[in-house]
């Protein structure tokens, strides 16, 4: 009887992951650094907070392909000597992604993500000297990359995520407003190989099979 049971409950657990499923899940990650330079007097305190909903399909057993959309914010702020500026950044994407799952245990699967990202924003920074805050540009980027994670399925169809770090790479075009600073666009790439306990991803699912 024990036996017929495990079995049982190991068939609903990789059923989670089998051909023909929908998954409707979503991702919360929260980032923070701070940095401080004692011969300078410079301080810097950088945070950030990712939502993304998303909706996935599972093409063959252990395979889920889907999109999901991001909603970024950031909040950084410089401190020198006596003087202190703000800086908020929003940023609003839409990603189209890949999923390999391998089961470790019935319940515990590792998983490697692979996404591509186009995604558009704006900033806006704020100093002492003006109390209001200035939009100073819009941005336009696209990204591609890979991040590896656990889900543990908790029951048949509710799934906990985690990942840590990324490998990624992207590519962001800033506009000035016109009455900006600045006058001339700007181009930059980045390139991300981290995995840090100071980037924690935590996700949840909910699978619904055939």
């Amino acid at each position: 009887m024990a036996t017929s049971a495990c079995m049982l409950l190991g068939c609903s657990a990789f059923a989670q992951t089998s051909t023909g499923t929908v998954v409707l899940n979503g991702r919360l990650s929260f980032s923070n650094e701070a940095k401080e330079y004692q011969e300078t007097g410079y301080k810097n305190t950088w945070r950030g907070i990712t939502v993304a909903p998303a909706i996935g399909y599972f093409i063959h057993d252990g395979l889920e392909t889907g999109i999901s959309s991001g909603i970024n914010k950031v909040f950084s702020k410089n401190q020198f000597k006596t003087e202190e500026t703000k800086l908020k950044v929003n940023n609003y994407s839409i990603n189209p992604y890949i999923r390999k799952y391998l089961a470790i245990t019935d319940q515990l699967q590792l998983h490697g993500t692979g996404y591509v990202s186009l995604g558009f924003g704006n900033s806006k920074y704020q100093s002492e000297s003006d109390a209001s805050p200035k939009l100073s540009h819009t941005t336009t980027s696209y990204g591609i990359g890979f991040y590896p994670g656990l889900t543990y399925f908790a029951t048949p169809k509710i799934g906990f995520t985690a990942s840590f770090g990324s490998l990624a790479f992207s590519r962001t075009k800033q506009r000035p407003e016109e009455d900006a600073d600045v006058t001339e666009s700007i181009t930059y790439k980045s390139f991300t190989a981290a995995l840090s306990p100071n980037s924690v991803s935590i996700g949840f699912g909910y699978y619904i099979g055939q």
